[in-house]
């Protein structure tokens, strides 16, 4: 192995454990991994695909986690699995006829938005409501429409 390639798996390593203490802390770690992933040369779609592996697992372990702690609203999941899912259907679909620059456009804007989002409130994010028992749904158009653009 050479000394550049050597380096470039202890970057994505440590871009690993910090995009991972990150999501875990507040969320966003896609933040440090996308950007990452980008500057050593992943296309955009790649990039992103790779990202979403660790978000999907990280996700499906914090839900087994809260229902084995009964804090995890059981009926609520279909109501947020339909809108998400048609989202993230969507999402994949229309990924498949957009170029890599447009893809690489759109992830910057998302980030973007999100950093700003971070830096604009952080303590709306990084503070949990308070829940006694199981946290109860209630799906609005807003929420709906954000769950789609979520997916």
């Amino acid at each position: 192995m050479a000394p550049f390639e050597a380096l470039l798996y202890i970057i994505l390593f440590a871009a690993g454990i910090l995009g991972g203490f990150v999501n875990t802390l507040a969320g966003g770690g896609a933040l440090f991994l996308v950007p990452i992933l980008l500057l050593l040369g992943l296309p955009p779609e790649v990039a992103n695909a790779t990202n979403r592996v660790g978000v999907s697992l990280q996700s499906m372990l914090a839900a087994r986690g809260l229902d084995q702690a009964k804090r995890l609203d059981r009926s609520a999941l279909r109501l947020l699995a339909l809108p998400f899912s048609a989202g993230a259907l969507f999402g994949a679909l229309s990924a498949t006829w957009m170029s890599s620059m447009v893809i690489e456009l759109l992830l910057y804007g998302a980030m973007g938005f999100a950093l700003l989002s971070f830096t604009l409130r952080p303590r709306g994010i990084l503070r949990a409501p308070e829940v006694h028992g199981a946290a109860r749904y209630r799906p609005t158009a807003l929420r709906i429409v954000a769950l789609f653009a979520l997916g």
